[in-house]
């Protein structure tokens, strides 16, 4: 599955992010509130918000490049 989504981004000028430690969850702000979240299984070892700072700075980097053009 990984290496489809990998090939696909890659034919069409996309991006993949895969972080260490990770789950579903971490990309979201559920961990910033309760860390009884972590009881579902989908969060990894990524502390509080980490997983959501994450994304925000590559889809801020994201938005400068292709639509502000920076």
């Amino acid at each position: 599955m990984k290496k489809s989504i990998i090939g696909s981004a890659q034919e069409h000028q996309g991006h993949f992010l895969y972080l260490d430690g990770s789950e579903h969850y971490d990309f979201t702000d559920l961990p910033l509130y309760s860390p009884l979240v972590s009881l579902t299984g989908m969060t990894g070892t990524l502390k509080g918000g980490r997983g959501a700072e994450i994304v925000n700075a590559y889809v801020l980097d994201f938005f400068d490049t292709y639509l502000k053009g920076r």
